[in-house]
C-alpha cells in the first residue's frame, strides 16, 4: 500500500485523512512544535449533526452511527496533537438509536504523562464542531467546521486560511479542501514515498485500534462482526 488515502472516497471518509492537510491543521502542528502552548494538558473535539434523515447513518448493516462516521475525525485530531501516541487507557459511554447504531458517543483517553484527550460525536444533535488543545501557556482552537477547517485561534490570535479556487462545486462544506490532500499525495508519489510522513500507516492502524476498543467498551456490534 502506498498511502492510506484516496483509495476510495469511503476510505477517505473512514479515516478522516483530508483534515490533516488543511493549512489550518498544518499551522496548528507548527504551533505545537514551537512549544507556543507550553506543556500540553488537554485536547478536546466535538462533531455532531442531526443525520438520522440519511439512511446509511442509521443502518446497522452499513455500519452506521456516530463513532465510525464522525468520531474518527475527532480521534485523528487528538492523535495528531499527541504525536500519534497510543493511549494508556480508554473510557467511553454511548447512547443507541432505535435501529441499533450508536447515536451519541463520548470518549476519554489517557495518554503517557497524564495528559487527556476527549471527544463527543453524535448523529442526533448538533455539537460545537470545534477542536481545541490546552497547554500550560495557552490554548489553540480550530473553529467550526473542525473537520475541514479554515480558521485557527491561538492564544486569542485569530488566523484565517481561505480555500483554494476550484473549477467545480462540491455538495458538502469546504469540499475544495480535498485538493490539499490530493497535492500531498502527488508530492509523495513524485518522491517515491510508500507512505505519508504526515499520516503514516502505523497511525492509521492505531486509530482503527482505538475505534475498535471504543466499540468493545460501549458494545457496538454490526452484522459483519459475525463473519
Amino acid at each position: 500500500l502506498l498511502l492510506p488515502c484516496v483509495l476510495t472516497s469511503a476510505l477517505c471518509d473512514l479515516q478522516a485523512i483530508w483534515t490533516r492537510f488543511f493549512p489550518a491543521s498544518e499551522a496548528l502542528r507548527a504551533v505545537l512544535a514551537q512549544g507556543t502552548l507550553g506543556d500540553l494538558r488537554v485536547a478536546r473535539a466535538e462533531f455532531g449533526y442531526k443525520l438520522t434523515h440519511l439512511a446509511r447513518s442509521v443502518d446497522l448493516v452499513q455500519a452506521g452511527g456516530s463513532l465510525l462516521d464522525l468520531g474518527i475525525y475527532c480521534i485523528q485530531f487528538i492523535s495528531m496533537v499527541f504525536g500519534g501516541q497510543r493511549p494508556e487507557k480508554i473510557s467511553a459511554i454511548g447512547r443507541f438509536h432505535e435501529t441499533g447504531v450508536d447515536d451519541t458517543v463520548s470518549v476519554l483517553l489517557q495518554y503517557p504523562g497524564g495528559v487527556h484527550g476527549s471527544f463527543t460525536c453524535s448523529i442526533t444533535t448538533p455539537l460545537s464542531n470545534t477542536a481545541s488543545v490546552n497547554g500550560t501557556k495557552g490554548m489553540a482552537q480550530i473553529l467550526k467546521p473542525c473537520w475541514c477547517p479554515t480558521e485557527l485561534v491561538v492564544n486569542e490570535e485569530h488566523k484565517e486560511f481561505p480555500l483554494p479556487p476550484v473549477p467545480c462545486k462540491f455538495n458538502f462544506p469546504n469540499g475544495a479542501g480535498m485538493t490539499y490532500e490530493a497535492n500531498h499525495v502527488r508530492k509523495c508519489l513524485r518522491k517515491g514515498l510508500k507512505e505519508s510522513p504526515v499520516m503514516p500507516l502505523a497511525e492509521s492502524e492505531l486509530l482503527a485500534d482505538i475505534l475498535e476498543e471504543v466499540r468493545k467498551v460501549i458494545g457496538i456490534t454490526f452484522p459483519q462482526d459475525k463473519h
